[in-house]
């Protein structure tokens, strides 16, 4: 049996984290993103936006992407 999605999230970072899971990671989705950083910076990158209490956060665009 899969198991079901969460219906309502906590914030919008909660929510992020699990579409970025959902889609195989941030080693999968940092990549996607930001294609001309290597994959370990890419991956690094997505975690701190990812971190509400980072200063590095996703524009509007990138959340879209991160969502599709």
């Amino acid at each position: 049996m899969s198991q079901q999605e969460q219906l309502f999230y906590e914030d919008v970072y909660e929510a992020l984290r699990a579409a970025v899971q959902a889609a195989g990671g941030a080693k999968v989705v940092g990549p996607k993103l930001w294609p001309a950083k290597p994959v370990s910076e890419a991956q690094r990158a997505l975690l701190d936006a990812l971190n509400r209490d980072r200063e590095r956060k996703l524009d509007p665009e990138e959340q879209l992407a991160v969502l599709r």
